[in-house]
C-alpha cells in the first residue's frame, strides 16, 4: 500500500484543484444575489450572519461542508503522498507543513467567522492556512535542492518568493481576489508536481 499510494495521492492533489474551483464557483453562483468576487471574500460564503451573507436562504453550509471540508481532506491525502515520496527529511518536513495547512483549512470551515465564532479566530486559521502552505512549498523546494535537483528546487523557492513579492506589490480589489491569487499559486505547484510525480518515486 505504501508503494502504491503516492500515485493516487498526486492524482487526489490534482483533483483538489479542480474540485475547489468547481465547487466554489457553484456556491458563488447560488449566492450571486449578494456575493461579489470583487467586493467580498470567499469565507463570506460560509458566514451564517444574515446581515453579511445569504444565510437567510440557508446556503452558508455549502461553503463550509461542500467546499472547504472535502478540499481540506484532499490536501491531507496529497500531503501524505508527498511525505511518502520524500527523499530526505527536509522534503518530508515540507510535506508535513502542507498537511498542517490542510488542517487549518478544515478549521476555516469550523470557525467560519460568523456567530458564535469570533472573527479573530477565523482570520487566524485562514491566514495560517496560506502561511503553512507557503512554508510547505518553500521547504519542499529546499529539500529538492538538497537532493541535487536544482532546477526543480529553485523553481519551488522562486514560486514562493515571487508570490510574496507580487502579493505585497499588487493592490487587489477585494479579499477574494487576494485569496484567489494565493490559491492559484498553490494550484500551480500542485499541478506541476503532478506532472513531475514519476521523478519522485523510488526505484
Amino acid at each position: 500500500m505504501r508503494e502504491r499510494y503516492p500515485p493516487i495521492g498526486f492524482l487526489l492533489g490534482l483533483f483538489a484543484v479542480i474540485y475547489f474551483w468547481v465547487a466554489v464557483s457553484i456556491d458563488a453562483y447560488l449566492n450571486s444575489s449578494w456575493w461579489r468576487f470583487t467586493g467580498s471574500s470567499f469565507s463570506a460564503l460560509g458566514d451564517p450572519s444574515p446581515n453579511a451573507t445569504g444565510a437567510a436562504a440557508g446556503l452558508y453550509w455549502i461553503y463550509n461542508d461542500v467546499v472547504i471540508f472535502p478540499t481540506a481532506g484532499l490536501i491531507l491525502l496529497f500531503s501524505a503522498a508527498l511525505i511518502l515520496v520524500a527523499r530526505n527529511k527536509i522534503q518530508a518536513t515540507g510535506g508535513s507543513f502542507l498537511m498542517v495547512s490542510g488542517i487549518f483549512l478544515a478549521l476555516v470551515g469550523i470557525y467560519h467567522g460568523g456567530p458564535p465564532t469570533p472573527g479573530s479566530v477565523h482570520d487566524f486559521v485562514s491566514t495560517w492556512f496560506f502561511i503553512q502552505a507557503a512554508f510547505g512549498i518553500f521547504i519542499w523546494g529546499i529539500g529538492t535542492l538538497w537532493q541535487g535537483e536544482r532546477a526543480i528546487g529553485w523553481s519551488n523557492v522562486a514560486l514562493v518568493i515571487g508570490a510574496i513579492v507580487i502579493g505585497f506589490s499588487v493592490k487587489f480589489g477585494s479579499v477574494a481576489e487576494t485569496e484567489a491569487f494565493a490559491i492559484v499559486v498553490i494550484d500551480i505547484w500542485v499541478i506541476w508536481l503532478y506532472f513531475l510525480r514519476k521523478s519522485f518515486f523510488r526505484p
